[in-house]
């Protein structure tokens, strides 16, 4: 789950093995809504679960029930589609080791995009590279359970 909240997740008996990390996704009207909500960009306790227990459920063990996604797999996510707003990036600030990870990412692709240019690839090279990176792509939206999601999107933005 990627949080952010004023107040501690609540994560009750029969929740296992969750990964939390802060919320990694913006949009054009985000702020706003953010705003209109009554939340203040200056407490996030995303990372503050709390796992009650009552008489009938023994003391939950933590770290059984929740864990923190490793900054190594932390991604950014910006939703495909234009909004009415002006949010152009995160509302929060992240974490030093999240926002290590995020440009760790970013220099990598920087990374790709110059040894690509570098090439100096025919147009024919071009589209077969293009083709390839797009089949896996989608091949790893399949293995990863993530092509429904890009589904629902499509048929969000054909809505719209």
């Amino acid at each position: 789950m990627f949080l952010f909240t004023p107040t501690q997740p609540l994560l009750l008996a029969g929740c296992d093995d969750i990964t939390i990390a802060p919320y990694n996704t913006y949009y054009s009207s985000l702020a706003g809504h953010i705003a209109h909500a009554g939340f203040s960009l200056s407490i996030n306790k995303w990372n503050q679960p709390l796992t009650p227990t009552s008489s009938e459920v023994p003391a939950l063990d933590d770290s059984r029930v929740w864990h923190l996604l490793s900054p190594s797999n932390f991604n950014l996510y910006q939703i495909p589609f234009q909004t009415d707003g002006t949010t152009n990036g995160l509302v929060h600030r992240l974490p030093p080791e999240y926002e290590a990870a995020v440009k760790r990412s970013r220099d990598r692709l920087t990374e790709w995009y110059n040894t690509v240019e570098k090439a100096e690839l025919t147009d024919l090279q071009t589209n077969q590279l293009a083709s390839t990176i797009q089949a896996r792509f989608h091949d790893w939206l399949e293995c990863m359970g993530y092509s429904k999601e890009l589904e629902s999107l499509a048929k969000y933005r054909e809505r719209s």
